[in-house]
Order: C-alpha cells, then sequence, then structure tokens
C-alpha cells in the first residue's frame, strides 16, 4: 500500500512541474495571470464535478459542511496562490528551479504543520533524521539553484 502511496505523491509531483509550464503558456494569451488562474481552476472545478458525477458520489450534506473549521475553506486559496505564484517564477527561474525552492518551502511548512499537529493533523515530532533530512534538501537546493 505505501508503494501505491509513493507513487501517488510522485504523480502528483509531477503534475505540480507540469502545471506550471501549461499554465504559464496560458499566462500569454490572456491579458492578466489571474486570468489564467481563473481558467485553470475554473477546468479542474469541471474535471472534479465530472469525477463526482461519474462515480456517484454521495451528496454532499450541507449541514455537516457548515461545521467544517473556517481555514479548511482556503483550500481554493493556498491553490490560487500557488498557480498565480508558479507563473510569475517558473519563466525567471525556470521549471526546475521553481520547483526546488517550492520543494524546500513545502517541507519546511510540513515540519511545522507534523510537529505541532496544526490543522487538525496527527502530531510527528520533528526527529534527529528528519532535521538531518531537512538540512539535506537545504543544501540541495543551494547546489540546484546556482547558475
Amino acid at each position: 500500500m505505501h508503494a501505491l502511496l509513493y507513487l501517488l505523491a510522485v504523480v502528483a509531483g509531477a503534475a505540480t512541474a507540469v502545471q506550471a509550464a501549461v499554465n504559464t503558456q496560458l499566462k500569454g494569451h490572456v491579458p492578466v495571470p489571474m486570468q489564467a488562474t481563473l481558467i485553470s481552476f475554473s477546468t479542474g472545478a469541471i474535471v472534479s464535478l465530472a469525477y463526482c458525477l461519474i462515480t456517484r458520489a454521495p451528496v454532499i450534506q450541507w449541514s455537516r459542511l457548515s461545521e467544517a473549521p473556517w481555514w479548511a475553506w482556503t483550500g481554493g486559496t493556498l491553490g490560487t496562490l500557488f498557480v498565480w505564484s508558479s507563473m510569475t517564477v517558473a519563466p525567471k527561474l525556470g521549471i526546475a528551479q521553481m520547483v526546488t525552492i517550492v520543494l524546500f518551502g513545502q517541507m519546511l511548512t510540513a515540519l511545522v504543520v507534523d510537529h505541532f499537529g496544526l490543522l487538525g493533523m496527527q502530531a510527528i515530532p520533528l526527529s534527529l533524521t528528519r532535521g538531518l533530512g531537512a538540512l539535506l534538501v537545504l543544501g540541495g537546493m543551494m547546489l540546484f539553484t546556482v547558475r
């Protein structure tokens, strides 16, 4: 089962790199980058809706959804920030360098979220090996971003 989860994570990483390139191209065909972001999320919403309809996902219980904490509603906003910023950064730094720096930001934030059990996640304390891994990723990012 872990191998499947690892594979899915690799596919998500690959999608992130491709998404930055695709959205950067789309940005060149609209007046402002946020319009490309809107188009990107609109097509994503259509695909999500189609998936739910095809798989006959249960109907959303709006009363339960209203009980979600306020920050649970910010995922789309965070995604918008990522898509918009990747369209801004990728053409200037390149996809590989952008993804490397994004990965470092994700890893640092993930370590904090895990350590303190933030946002409803299970607490996974920072260990020496996880800290060392973060430092190695930081070193790799520094090597990778040198031109």
